[in-house]
């Protein structure tokens, strides 16, 4: 999942504003398709012919048109798909996986990785010529950001640093999820202080994983397989209240709506993680007493 106006970050707007494109009634089915079957009644739609425009701060996504089960382009996503989601708790799917193959994207956007998610829908994108290189554990990781809510940030920082917990819970439950296998710890940021993270989170270019790497690897160890499912369940709450606009607003929110051993956990490890401030820039994470 990357954050950026010019380059990725695939934000924002779904479905209403399709209404107002011209291409977009050339794009619906002409008849429903119906998902393909996963497992444990979960299900995925894939799609071509979706495409991505830039819509203020955003990225609106319209889909194109759903593919039968039995045509390749589909039988080759649901094939690596559903060998990576292989013990991967699909009950936690609410609604059917989609997953757009080449969507087309504005003139000024950076290509398209090998998968990324759509961080408003919560769709998945993905290249067709990286299709059969991709690794489980990339499926299962961004299938892991698709189960969460999209942040609801007053702020273009206040979203970014919200995206940046996410990706580090998503990076530690990826390991520790059902169905996981093992793989090599990435080399975490190094923080000097509050100004480089200011400068970071102001960037329109920001990527969340240089930064959430260093969260991550606390979270390692604060996090244990035990904590998996409560650590799902953080991950898939809807954030309550007035939308964070401070970094300790971020915190809390994003805290709040988590199971007391993931919440403590989570306030152990940012405690560590986020850099002392400045005299005067105290950022209160134990207490979370902080305006939104």
């Amino acid at each position: 999942m990357r954050v950026r106006r010019r380059g990725s970050g695939r934000r924002a707007l779904l479905g209403a504003c399709a209404l107002a494109l011209p291409w977009a009634g050339d794009v619906e089915p002409t008849a429903p398709v119906e998902p393909c079957p996963l497992a444990s009644a979960a299900s995925v739609r894939v799609y071509e012919g979706s495409r991505l425009f830039a819509a203020g701060d955003a990225l609106a996504l319209v889909r194109g048109h759903a593919l039968g089960c039995q045509e390749p382009l589909a039988a080759r996503v649901l094939a690596p798909l559903s060998r990576a989601l292989r013990g991967f708790p699909l009950e936690r799917l609410q609604a059917p996986l989609a997953v757009h193959v080449d969507p087309r994207l504005p003139s000024r956007e950076a290509p398209l990785a090998a998968i990324e998610v759509h961080v408003s829908s919560r769709e998945l994108l993905v290249r067709a010529a990286a299709l059969e290189a991709l690794a489980p554990e990339a499926w299962r990781h961004e299938v892991l950001h698709a189960l969460a809510p999209p942040p609801t940030s007053s702020t273009p920082e206040a979203k970014r640093l919200w995206l940046t917990l996410e990706e580090a819970l998503v990076t530690r439950l990826s390991e520790i999820a059902p169905g996981a296998e093992p793989h090599p710890e990435p080399a975490p940021l190094q923080l000097a202080g509050p100004r480089p993270v200011d400068a970071l989170l102001a960037s329109p270019a920001y990527d969340p994983h240089p930064l959430a790497a260093g969260l991550a690897r606390e979270l390692r160890r604060e996090l244990a397989e035990r904590d998996a499912a409560p650590g799902l369940d953080c991950l898939g709450a809807p954030p309550a209240g007035p939308s964070p606009a401070t970094p300790a607003a971020v915190f809390r929110r994003f805290m709040e709506r988590c199971p007391a051993p993931v919440r403590e956990a989570l306030e152990r490890a940012l405690g560590r993680w986020w850099p002392v401030p400045e005299p005067g820039r105290q950022i209160p994470i134990a207490s979370m007493e902080t305006r939104d």
